[in-house]
């Protein structure tokens, strides 16, 4: 799946590995090879961290919500064949507050039609 665009609350950063293995670092975003960047159609990335301003989203007024756009496409550039399920994982966390992390991760898949 290649990440077109992303649209969030203002003051939402984005940020995206250059090697798909490489830990995000909420306290320095831009470590282990992270780059503050938002995609687009002619340039799409793989993967996202988003941190949103210096408040915790437990403090900002009302939901927060972050759509993500994407195409069915491999990481070759290929559109994906017909019923090819995309694995994704969402994970929300304040690791400076959160005496435990393992609880944040919520894995879903959708499939091309």
């Amino acid at each position: 799946m290649n990440i077109t665009n992303i649209v969030a609350s203002s003051g939402t950063v984005y940020y995206h590995p250059t090697d798909l293995t490489a830990d995000f670092d909420p306290a320095s975003p831009t470590a282990n090879g992270w780059t503050a960047y938002t995609p687009t159609a002619s340039q799409p990335i793989q993967a996202i961290a988003v941190v949103h301003g210096n408040t915790k989203l437990c403090q900002a007024d009302g939901e927060f919500t972050i759509t993500v756009y994407g195409e069915a496409k491999d990481f070759t550039n290929t559109p994906t064949p017909l019923g090819y399920e995309f694995p994704y994982t969402a994970e929300v966390a304040t690791p400076d507050t959160e005496t435990r992390l393992d609880n944040n991760t919520a894995e879903h898949s959708i499939t091309t039609p």
